[in-house]
Order: structure tokens, then sequence, then C-alpha cells
């Protein structure tokens, strides 16, 4: 054998003997927990139920004041001693064979000679090690140290000790939740900021006009030419890869309006007669032809006669050239200059003085339709009816008061009833119940004397908020 061989094996049995040895000792710890929990006296496991039981009690107490906490509890017992009463029986597992089967006493408590309970198991001392979160304050610390002996019967007099310890570090999970998703949160804007910013810079490189104005395009889509964009002109150049620049033609814009004939809609239906007349059917059929239908129909209505010559033109194909329709624009739009000079304009003076008097405050309101009954008596009555001044709270049914009553704000009320005339004040009144009418007074009692302005602002406003309930204005 030579001597690398040699070395080879004094190496491998020198490993050998370490691996056995940790074999053996790994063997031996087990053997000793297995007889450790064989030979568990019944006292080991009362000391250890109690201290266990001990402990969790003393992590809830502090649970709501320092979160959570880690406490170990070492108890001094002194067991019972004398005679010992057996009762109940239970099946033994470790005697019993199959098919005969063994009872032993399910527990037994001390007793005296007369039977009497007596040396229960008594706690001879405690001590109690607490472990703290690291953040946790002086102030709860020495709470702790002054209540928590009241709590457990600590006494130092017996060996009993308190040991504090900050010495945890827990973390909030409810924190980390935020941070994760506040991380993510970031992460998905920065990558959207850069997506943008790519978008940017590849917009820019082909070179779209009009980018910085969020791409917005003007000009009309689609035309007489099918789709696309009729009032556009793409201009293309070979310096970079298809730049593109969009270019609005305000020139095209101006020719399609010499093509439009909507202008004439401004005209009354009688200086569109006038317009008309003097051109041919064909002629007047295409105008109608471009109008809107809502004006047609009132010209067709308001001219049956000459609009019945037109439709029979309008069966007919109508073909106009470009300078054709030109020429018929200009040449109507000639004559519309002049008849839109003579145009008159009417408007409905009734409805404006109405609209004008509901909507003036009490005095304002009154004075102008004395001013317009002074001037025109009938007028005055026809209006009459479609206006609301505050005389006519005396003429109205019960029933709406109690609505108005509930509409409107109870301070609203207490100040209009304490400015207005004894009349008023008592329509309202006989419209409430008694317990609410010996409010009401007592309130407007309360308020004391308003001056002027006060109570003609509380007119005003109590107007106001009636004509808009009863839909005056």
């Amino acid at each position: 054998m030579t001597k690398n061989s040699h070395d080879f094996l004094e190496i491998n049995s020198k490993k050998r003997e370490k691996y056995m040895k940790k074999l053996i000792l790994f063997m031996v710890a087990i053997w000793n927990a297995i007889v450790f929990a064989q030979n568990l006296s019944p006292e080991t496991a009362v000391e250890l139920t109690m201290e266990k039981n001990l402990s969790e009690r003393i992590e809830k107490m502090l649970e709501p004041l320092v979160g959570k906490t880690i406490v170990s509890v070492n108890l001094e017992l002194k067991y019972p001693t004398g005679n010992m009463k057996f009762y109940g029986t239970e099946l033994n597992l470790a005697e019993s064979l199959p098919g005969i089967p063994v009872s032993k006493s399910a527990a037994a408590i001390p007793a005296g000679d007369e039977g009497a309970l007596e040396n229960q198991i008594r706690i001879i001392s405690q001590k109690v090690s607490i472990h703290l979160n690291k953040r946790t304050g002086k102030k709860k610390i020495a709470f702790i140290k002054e209540n928590l002996p009241k709590w457990i019967h600590l006494d130092p007099t017996r060996g009993d000790e308190l040991t504090l310890e900050k010495d945890l570090s827990y973390t909030n999970s409810k924190l980390i939740v935020y941070a994760v998703i506040i991380f993510f949160m970031l992460l998905f804007l920065i990558n959207f900021r850069a997506g943008i910013r790519f978008l940017a810079v590849s917009l820019r490189n082909i070179n779209i006009k009009g980018f910085d104005k969020a791409l917005h395009i003007k000009g009309g889509i689609g035309g007489s030419g099918g789709g696309g964009i009729a009032n556009a002109n793409l201009q293309f150049s070979q310096e970079k890869p298809l730049p593109v620049e969009i270019v609005q033609k305000e020139e095209e814009d101006a020719k399609d309006k010499k093509l439009n004939f909507h202008f004439v809609e401004n005209l009354s239906l009688s200086n569109f007669s006038k317009l008309i007349a003097g051109e041919s059917n064909e002629d007047i059929a295409f105008l109608i032809a471009n109008l809107s239908p809502e004006y047609v129909q009132k010209y067709i209505t308001q001219y049956p006669l000459d609009s019945k010559i037109v439709i029979r033109s309008m069966l007919n194909v109508m073909q106009r050239s470009k300078a054709e329709i030109e020429e018929l624009r200009d040449r109507l739009y000639e004559k519309y200059e002049s008849l839109f000079e003579e145009e008159r304009y009417t408007f409905d003076g009734k409805k404006a003085l109405i609209k004008i008097i509901n909507s003036l405050p009490s005095k304002n309101s009154e004075e102008l339709y004395r001013e317009i009954h002074s001037l025109n008596p009938r007028m005055a009555e026809n209006i009459r009816i479609n206006i609301f001044l505050i005389e006519d709270i005396l003429k109205l049914d019960n029933d709406v008061i109690k609505a108005i009553i509930k509409s409107i704000h109870h301070n609203l009320l207490v100040t209009f009833l304490a400015s207005t005339e004894d009349k008023i004040r008592e329509k309202f009144m006989i419209n409430l119940t008694k317990r609410a009418a010996l409010i009401l007074e007592e309130d407007i009692e309360l308020l004391g004397n308003l001056s002027q302005d006060e109570k003609e602002k509380a007119i005003d406003e109590m107007l106001a908020t009636i004509r808009m309930i009863l839909k005056y204005i």
C-alpha cells in the first residue's frame, strides 16, 4: 500500500468518527426528549399550564396599550400534602392490551380527615418578564410598572419580580402595504411619463405641425369627393422619413361660402317672396332645395299656390355648374342686402312688460303697473292676470297659502309677517295650527322693531319667492 493510499484511508476514518459522534449526540438528545415527555410529572404539567395561562392573560391586557408583547412567567408553586381523594375513571392506554382494557383514576384532589378540600396548590412567588417594542414610550412603561402588579397581584415582599425590556422590533403591516402600493403607483407614473415623452419625441420626429395644441387638426372632414380631409393640404418632404405638415386652407372656405344660400333665411317670408320675384322656377327650386326644411315649411304654408309651381320644377333633375351657382348667389345677395335694410323687427311689448313687472321689487312693480294703467288702462287690465303684486296674496286660496308656508324658510316667514300689513299677516295666521301660530307670534315679538330697509327687503324676498313658487317668473 502506498503512502497516498494510507493517508486517504486515515482521512476517511477520521471523517467517519466525526459523523458517528454527531449521530450519537443527536440520538441521545432525542432519547432525552422522549424520556422527559414520558416522565413529565403532574406537578410540572400544572406549573407549565399556569405559567402559559398567566403569560397569555398579561399579553392580552397589554395589547391595547403597547401592542404585541412577549411575556414569560416563572412560577414557584406549593403543592398539597396529605391524603388524596381519587375520583372518576378513564382508559389507561399505556397498560391496556387488545381485548383487555385497563382503567385508571381520572383525577385526584387533596382531602382532610372529614373529606373537606384543603392544602390546594398555592403560588409561592412569580417572576414576570415582559418584552416590549423598542418604540414604547416612557409614560407607558411607567403606567405598566404602576398598575400591572395590582392586576396580577405581584408582591415584592414574597419575592415576586417584574422585568420590562424594550428589545422587540415589530413593523406595522398596514404601513408595509401602503408603502408597496405607493411604490407601484410611483413606478407606474414614471413609466407612463416616459411613454408620453417617447410618443412626443416620435411625433416631433415626423414633424406634425400643431402637436403643441393637443394634436387638434383644423379643417372639415369629408367633402364632395367621398372621404378624407377636404380643407387641409398635405405637403410631403424627402428630408426625413415622411414628415407631414397640416396647413389650413382658408381660401377654400371663402369659396364654399359662395355656394351657400342660407343668408336668405334672415329675411321674413314676405321679403323672401320679394327676393325670388322675377327669378325662374328652376332657380327658385334650386334655392329652396338648399334652404333648411323649417324655413321651407313656413314658406309653403304661407304661399301654397306659388310653392306648387316650384315643387313641380323640383321634381325634375336640377343641374347647375359652379359658375351658374355663383352667379345666382351673387344676384340674390345683391337683392338680399337691399331687402335686409328694409327688414322690420317686431317684439311683443306686453310680454316684455309682464316680465319686467314680475322681476321688480314690490314697491317698484306697483309703481310701474300704475303708470301703465294711467297710460293705457285697457292694456293694464289685459296684463293684470299675468303679473303678481304683494296685494295678490289676499286673493290666494288657503291651500296655496299652506303650500307657501311649507316651502319657505321659517326665518323669512317671521321677518315678512313682522314687516307686512295686518291683513296679509292674518291671511297666513289662519292657515297655521294654534301651536304653530303661537310660536310664530313669539318669534315676531322676539324679533323687535325692524328698520324700513329691513322691512322692504323681507317683503321683496317673500314676493320673489311666491312668484317663483307660483311660476310667475
